[in-house]
C-alpha cells in the first residue's frame, strides 16, 4: 500500500528522489511469484543432465537454464515495466517537480478554468506509444510467459 512506502521512503529521506519511484515498484512479489513458477516448470533433470556432462552450475544457469527462462524473465520485466511506467498514485505522492513522472504531468494540462486538449492528447501519445510498442516487440515472449504451467488437452 501507499501508507507503509510513504513512511519508508521519508523515513529514509528519499522523497522527491528518483528511488522513491523506483523502489516501490521493484518489491511488486507477484512476479518474483512468477518467477518462481516458471522456474519450477523446468525439468531439473536438464540441470541434472548439464553437470552429468561436465557443466559447473554457473554455466549451467548460463547456458540452459538462462535461455529457457527467458519468456518467463521478458514477461515479467515487461509487466514490472508497464506497472511502473503507469503508476499515477505512487509518482504522484512520492515525486517532486524535479521527478515528476509522463503520467503525472499530463494532469498539469487540466487547470480550473479550461483544459488544453490539444497538448493533453499529443502528451498522452508520448506516453502511451513506448507502451505499445514495447508490447508488440515482446509480444510471442510475454503470451509464452503467461502460459506456463498450462494444462494442454
Amino acid at each position: 500500500g501507499m501508507i507503509p512506502a510513504y513512511i519508508i521512503i521519508s523515513k529514509l529521506k528519499l522523497m522527491n528522489t528518483i528511488w522513491a519511484l523506483t523502489l516501490p515498484g521493484a518489491m511488486n512479489v507477484s512476479y518474483m511469484i512468477l518467477m518462481m513458477n516458471f522456474f519450477r516448470s523446468i525439468p531439473i533433470e536438464l540441470e541434472e543432465a548439464a553437470i552429468v556432462d561436465g557443466c559447473s552450475r554457473q554455466r549451467c544457469f548460463k547456458d540452459i537454464i538462462l535461455p529457457i527462462s527467458t519468456p518467463g524473465l521478458v514477461t515479467c520485466s515487461t509487466l514490472s515495466f508497464l506497472g511502473s511506467w503507469n503508476n499515477f498514485q505512487f509518482a504522484l505522492i512520492l515525486s517532486g517537480e524535479k521527478t515528476r513522472t509522463l503520467p503525472v504531468s499530463l494532469q498539469y494540462f487540466v487547470s480550473g478554468a479550461d483544459i488544453r486538449w490539444g497538448r493533453m492528447l499529443a502528451a498522452t501519445i508520448v506516453v502511451i506509444v513506448p507502451t505499445i510498442i514495447l508490447t508488440m516487440i515482446l509480444q510471442k515472449y510475454i503470451v509464452q510467459g503467461m502460459t506456463v504451467g498450462a494444462v494442454k488437452g
